[in-house]
């Protein structure tokens, strides 16, 4: 409600440059409108995400539910069903996609090979890689 007011406020004093905060706190509305659920219904949790920046840094690495779990504080079994709930994906699957991504940034965006794509993106066996690049088509 603070930032309806501060809106309210900016718009009906109208001191210099009230357009900009008006138009600042109405992005902030939207801000917090989108991290409360986003466009496919998803809920947001702070503590997924956490993780989920966590595993950002570290994407080319697997994690394991348990570690995961741990760094958001909650019960393996509850935490995987919060992360499905909120990713729409298993940890697995979303570890394996973000691996995926990381892979095809590199072949698109660089000069490196397959082989090279694959390894710094966390895989270590290459007919893997390719097996699960050409199933998941990414």
């Amino acid at each position: 409600m603070s930032l309806f007011d501060e809106l309210y406020m900016a718009y009906s004093i109208k001191n210099a440059g009230y357009k900009l905060k008006c138009q600042s706190r109405i992005m902030d509305i939207f801000h917090l409108l989108i991290r409360e659920t986003d466009f496919a219904g998803k809920p947001f949790s702070p503590k997924i995400e956490k993780v989920l920046g966590f595993m950002a840094e570290h994407r080319n690495v697997s994690h394991s539910v348990e570690e995961l779990s741990r760094i958001a504080g909650l019960s393996p079994s509850h935490f995987r069903s919060l992360f499905k709930q909120t990713t729409g994906l298993s940890v697995n699957d979303y570890q394996i996609r973000s691996r995926l991504d990381q892979a095809k940034e590199l072949l698109i965006g660089s000069d490196c090979n397959v082989t090279e794509a694959a390894l710094a993106a966390g895989f270590t066996d290459i007919y893997y890689f390719s097996r699960l690049f050409k199933k998941k088509r990414a």
